[in-house]
């Protein structure tokens, strides 16, 4: 939640709100042509999870090799996780 004091104006906020809304905007996908996937099933597709579901697969498939990514599709029950 962001807080502006009273005495900004409308036309400040605004123009506040759209920067931080294109900040939050997507990043362009990832080349992975040149990367090497294993799929993991069983996933939890919970939003509020994927960051700390994301970070686990990160430790436990990085003894294996370098990653470069590791994808969750919306609405899925399984991840990529992508080797360099």
């Amino acid at each position: 939640l962001i807080h502006f004091p009273p005495s900004y104006s409308l036309t400040y906020f605004l123009r506040r709100v759209q920067e931080l809304l294109a900040n939050m905007s997507r990043a362009p996908f990832p080349e992975i042509n040149h990367l090497t996937s294993v799929k993991v099933n069983g996933i939890s597709t919970n939003p509020s999870d994927v960051v700390s579901i994301k970070e686990e697969l990160r430790e436990k498939f990085g003894r294996f090799g370098e990653i470069g990514d590791v994808y969750i599709p919306r609405d899925r029950n399984f991840a990529f996780v992508r080797f360099v």
